[in-house]
């Protein structure tokens, strides 16, 4: 699985994050405001539509072969997030909101069929509305019916702020919805002393915890970004890490250089290893990768 930023696509990008060929992709761009209504999925869905590549497909037995297009073979999501945890709460508190929403979520994927589903990105949503974001995936899924997937984001839940990892109630999740995507990123991010993105005993304690939902329905969300800590932490792709002129060193899974600007930190191919080895060993779902572009 791979989420895709629309206006951050690379001109001419391969589709084969770590070697690994894409089998769902994540449109980013919708979400919900505080009145339930879905905005900013347009950019998204053209962006959508111009990168789906038709497969050319040979019709046999024909006098003259004749080519007709097929599309590829993977599969397209909107994602759809929130505009801000208020418009969460106010969705998972009125009746009307809620409803509004589902409405409104529903009539865009019957508008748009060559979508297989969404993922629900809710965050920083107060732990209150735990049970409620549970019945809403409930009612959402039976709103859309078995031809539309519905997975669910959800930030890793060791070693993360409880106000943010308290809202999710990950075996009812796993139960109500087609698929968990977790954020197994962002151990160390803004606002936290330097380190890797995703450390290996921190992914390991995360894994034990998942391992006891059912397998089929777990992602593993790998990053394919790192961060310079600094003044200003900034998210750094990979040509952007490996431009700083200075020797790197392997440490918990990142490769680390000491810049004029702060410390950098970029997965080293020991980490994707790992998400590798975790996934099969586990019999996951498979791996999401965030975000197309981050890793060249």
């Amino acid at each position: 699985m791979l989420y895709v930023v629309p206006e951050a696509l690379p001109a001419g990008y391969d589709w084969q994050p770590e070697g690994h060929a894409v089998t769902d992709a994540i449109w980013v761009g919708g979400r919900l405001d505080k009145r339930g209504q879905l905005v900013g999925a347009g950019p998204a869905l053209a962006a959508m539509e111009k990168h789906i590549h038709p497969v050319r497909k040979v019709q046999p037995n024909r006098r003259k072969n004749r080519e007709v297009h097929i599309y590829d073979t993977v599969r397209h999501h909107l994602l759809v997030g929130l505009t801000d945890a208020r418009a969460g709460a106010s969705i998972l508190s009125d009746a009307k909101v809620r409803n509004q929403s589902i409405a409104e979520l529903l009539a865009f994927m019957l508008r748009h069929g060559k979508l297989a589903g969404l993922q629900l990105d809710f965050e920083y949503v107060s732990p209150a509305y735990a049970d409620a974001f549970v019945e809403y995936i409930q009612l959402l899924r039976l709103k859309l019916g078995p031809g539309i997937r519905l997975k669910v984001a959800v930030f890793a839940p060791v070693g993360m702020p409880d106000a943010w990892v308290g809202f999710y109630k990950l075996p009812e999740l796993a139960t109500e919805s087609d698929g968990i995507v977790v954020m197994l990123y962002d151990q160390h991010r803004p606002g936290t002393p330097p380190g890797c993105v995703s450390g290996f005993a921190w992914l390991g304690a995360n894994v034990d915890v998942l391992a006891t939902l059912p397998a089929e329905k777990v992602w593993l969300g790998a990053p394919l970004y790192g961060y310079r800590f600094g003044k200003k932490t900034a998210a750094l792709s990979k040509s952007q890490f490996n431009a700083y002129a200075v020797q790197a060193v392997e440490t918990d899974g990142c490769l680390k250089k000491l810049t004029a600007e702060g410390e950098a930190y970029y997965p080293a191919p020991s980490l994707y290893q790992q998400f590798d080895e975790l996934a099969a060993t586990n019999r996951f779902r498979g791996i999401a990768y965030w975000r197309a572009g981050f890793e060249k």
